[in-house]
């Protein structure tokens, strides 16, 4: 259980240094989980009740951006609701005051890095299912060799499974990231509180 000790503070401890957007992800997504969890009385739980640590651990040479947004929201959520947390999925998604998941970049390096992990699901933006790709040939012409450049479009879900054997899940907001997190679903009045 969960004790009513702390005063809203938000610690983020992340070895490498990250970035100031990942700090300021991780204080949205405490003002988010928190409008969301119902308290016994059936009032939202007071985010200044509790004091709030994010560990994060990479081989990443810099941590930055608002990427982990979405999942640092759904961990809240898990902890004050003490819902355990699929171990085989990861996401990549930013958290919107509104509870919406927002675009990130870099989305087939962060398929690589989870499937280093062993990551079997991963949670991307719907209408990010596509990435670009710089693709070089050389052909042959009658002056020689040359090397032609073009831009190939790219399905994030068929490189998934192709590569790693992981499912491409595409989410919205953060009801879609507890379902396939935790098994839980959230009331969709829950989820609808904006902060400001």
């Amino acid at each position: 259980t969960i004790q009513n000790q702390g005063s809203g503070r938000v610690f983020v401890d992340t070895l490498p240094l990250t970035q100031i957007d990942m700090q300021g992800s991780a204080r949205l997504a405490v003002k988010v989980a928190s409008s969301i969890v119902k308290t016994d009385t059936s009032c939202t739980v007071n985010p200044d009740e509790y004091d709030y640590f994010f560990v994060i651990r990479t081989n990443s040479p810099i941590i930055g951006g608002p990427s982990a947004g979405g999942i640092m929201t759904a961990a809240v959520v898990s902890l004050l609701e003490g819902w355990d947390m699929a171990e085989d999925t990861v996401m990549t998604g930013m958290i919107n005051p509104d509870g919406s998941i927002g675009p990130v970049g870099g989305i087939v390096k962060k398929i690589d890095a989870a499937a280093s992990v062993g990551a079997k699901r991963f949670l991307i933006l719907e209408g990010q299912e596509t990435y670009t790709e710089t693709v070089y040939e050389t052909v042959k012409t009658q002056w020689g060799s040359q090397i032609v450049t073009q831009q190939v479009t790219r399905n994030v879900s068929d490189y998934a499974l192709d590569n790693y054997g992981i499912e491409v899940v595409k989410v919205q907001d953060l009801p879609d990231v507890l379902l396939y997190y935790t098994g839980h679903q959230i009331q969709p009045e829950q989820s609808s509180n904006n902060i400001s």
